[in-house]
């Protein structure tokens, strides 16, 4: 049925929602490859207005919403989650016992492979050490044993 205005089409597409938004999933299971294409042809046609359209929700939504988006989209937890962790562990990275020094929010230190656990909240310099040691237990072992040796023959 034709619409004689852009008004009345989405006034038909808010009261069937539901049956428009199948219709849209179905669609794009079949044209997906050919959705994808458009969207990034369209994204790097219109760049500048795309981001600047980001930009201006990103600040319209906050920082803590951002945030807990951030969050549940990388390690699937929430800021409640978050804050629960950060408040459990002191405030403070869970290796050094000291806040970042940047200043920034603590990483969440997650255990990388398959199951992508939670381990903790960490400074970014003992998350970046842990990653230069690629999680690895006995490359730490033999790093601190390597410290130890040479503090032994200073002293």
């Amino acid at each position: 049925m034709p619409y004689k205005t852009k008004q009345q089409r989405t006034e038909a597409r808010h009261a069937n929602l539901e049956a428009y938004n199948q219709r849209r999933r179905e669609q794009y299971k079949h044209n997906s490859d050919r959705v994808k294409k458009e969207s990034n042809d369209y994204y790097y046609r219109n760049r500048e207005k795309a981001r600047a359209k980001a930009k201006i929700y990103r600040q319209m939504r906050g920082a803590e919403l951002e945030r807990d988006t951030k969050l549940r989209c990388t390690y699937g937890i929430t800021l409640a989650e978050y804050n629960q962790m950060l408040e459990a562990q002191g405030g403070v990275c869970a290796i050094c016992r000291r806040t970042c020094a940047t200043g920034r929010n603590l990483a969440v230190d997650h255990a990388h492979g398959d199951n992508h656990e939670i381990r903790g909240l960490l400074c970014g310099s003992c998350n970046n050490g842990l990653g230069r040691f690629r999680d690895n237990p006995e490359l730490l072992r033999a790093a601190a044993a390597y410290l130890e040796s040479w503090k032994s023959k200073v002293a």
